[in-house]
């Protein structure tokens, strides 16, 4: 009677196959909450020596003076702090 060999996968295999899985989930999720704190100019101009700008971030909310508000069409804000993360 001829035996059936087991499959038999080593402990070592599954950890690492955990850990890279652990670590591109990682990289998703970094990837997604560092969106948040990526702000751009989406339009500027000076005018009379004084900087006006909209300021948006991924989300569409402005930041205004250490604040986030919820951005409006074709509005510009005179000297706007920008943090980036």
């Amino acid at each position: 009677m001829k035996e059936v060999k087991k499959n038999k996968t080593s402990i070592g295999s599954v950890l690492s196959s955990l850990v890279l899985l652990f670590f591109f989930i990682g990289l998703v999720l970094i990837a997604f909450v560092k969106k948040d704190n990526i702000y751009y100019f989406t339009k500027s101009l000076f005018v009379n020596n004084v900087f006006f700008a909209k300021v948006t971030n991924f989300k569409g909310n402005i930041l205004i003076n250490d604040k986030l508000v919820n951005s409006l069409k074709n509005t510009f804000y005179k000297n706007v702090l920008v943090q980036t993360g």
